[in-house]
């Protein structure tokens, strides 16, 4: 997949599938730009037709679980995640994926901690793995291992600013004042527009 994609490509993909609504490359191409500007629905929508010409293709599998639970279809995400890990054990971007839908469900917490325990046998220095263990940890209130992983995740890639933000919260719950107003501001500092982290940290001056 290319990284940017211009209006060009935009209109490159549309008469490509004007001359060919089943032209697998143009579909990709147009699914994964609405993607990219968070047009969840109509990327979707072309990840289905898609995957009727390729059922088997993990990458799209993978797009179309991620446009799926941005709209909110848990239950067709996981499935399209599921056979994509299916067809690929060792991707894990889907079991991180996975993970964080299985632990939206009350009780999906063990599978959750499960398939992102085997993500990071696979993957141990993913940032975003460590990351990932940590949120589920913090959701269910364990602050001290959900520390122990956020630490992990931000060593591995400073540039995390979900890991630092989570980091501040487990802090406030520990009462650790000082901690959480320094992993508020290396949120705001990786991530500059990230609202949420000026909200505590205007709440705690």
């Amino acid at each position: 997949m290319k990284g940017v994609e211009s209006p060009q490509d935009r209109e490159a993909y549309q008469r490509a599938l004007a001359d060919n609504p089943n032209d697998a490359s143009a579909l990709r191409g147009l699914g994964w730009l609405y993607l990219r500007e968070n047009r969840t629905r109509a990327a979707a929508e072309i990840f289905r037709k898609l995957l009727a010409l390729t059922p088997d293709d993990q990458d799209v599998l993978y797009l179309s679980g991620v446009a799926l639970s941005k709209e909110h279809q848990k239950t067709e995400a996981s499935a399209d995640f599921e056979k994509a890990l299916e067809l690929a054990p060792g991707f894990v971007e889907v079991r991180w994926a996975l993970a964080l839908l299985y632990n939206e469900r009350g009780d999906g917490y063990e599978e959750a901690l499960a398939m992102v325990e085997t993500g990071l046998r696979q993957a141990p220095d993913s940032g975003y793995g460590h990351f990932v263990l940590g949120f589920i940890l913090c959701s269910r209130g364990e602050n001290k291992p959900a520390e122990r992983a956020l630490l992990k995740a931000v060593a591995i890639d400073p540039a995390l600013a979900h890991a630092h933000y989570y980091l501040a919260l487990v802090y406030l719950r520990l009462r650790d004042d000082e901690r959480a107003m320094a992993a508020m501001e290396r949120t705001i500092a990786a991530e500059p527009g990230y609202t949420e982290a000026y909200y505590l940290s205007h709440l705690h001056i």
